[in-house]
């Protein structure tokens, strides 16, 4: 497995933690992984749930049918982005009532190739949610193919990630697994010749 932990500025996990805790993360993360098993691992010990307290986990699973990224590792073909909305309530004056709503970025989640069986590539990836509160009421994970695939059919194509990411959230932190993502090839035919009298 591609070590997950080396990816440098920006990632949500911190590179103090200890080595045996380290060791026990990327043995559960080497293999598909579920709420359960991310909880389980969380609940060993108190460093472990304030270190991964509001994280979020989640993996990409494709047939290798369709190709994959023409980059140096697979987590090449995708690029994925996370935020939280807030909403501001004021006084609008005359008794009525002001929303000020927005989108909030948070760090890009980290990626990094996982190992599946002989018909499929994974992809897995980590990061980090705003809790909700009074006014914090959604997080947003987006997925967008990224860069050069491979292309293993003669007709033209396009790719798109199914679905396209998930809204998600919790009120204390707890460690989420989002469900599996994966990616789907739409096939572009040509137009059919036409003609209209004038």
């Amino acid at each position: 497995m591609t070590e997950p932990l080396s990816h440098g500025a920006g990632s949500p996990l911190d590179p103090r933690m200890h080595d045996e805790h380290l060791a026990a993360l990327k043995d559960v993360l080497g293999h598909p992984f579920t709420h359960a098993s991310i909880r389980q691992w969380t609940q060993v010990s108190l460093e472990r749930r304030l270190a991964f307290k509001d994280f979020f986990w989640g993996c990409i699973r494709w047939p290798r049918s369709i190709g994959r990224s023409k980059g140096a590792s697979l987590a090449d073909g995708f690029a994925l982005s996370v935020a939280y909305r807030t909403d501001e309530y004021a006084d609008g004056g005359g008794g009525s009532l002001a929303t000020k709503e927005g989108w909030h970025d948070l760090p890009a989640p980290l990626l990094w190739d996982a190992q599946d069986d002989a018909e499929h590539y994974r992809v897995n990836f980590a990061g980090t949610y705003a809790e909700y509160n009074l006014y914090i009421n959604a997080n947003r994970l987006e997925v967008k193919i990224a860069g050069a695939w491979t292309h293993p059919y003669p007709l033209p194509r396009f790719l798109l990630p199914q679905p396209l990411g998930y809204w998600f959230g919790s009120f204390d932190g707890s460690p989420i697994v989002l469900d599996d993502i994966t990616v789907e090839q739409h096939l572009i035919e040509g137009l059919h010749p036409w003609a209209v009298k004038m």
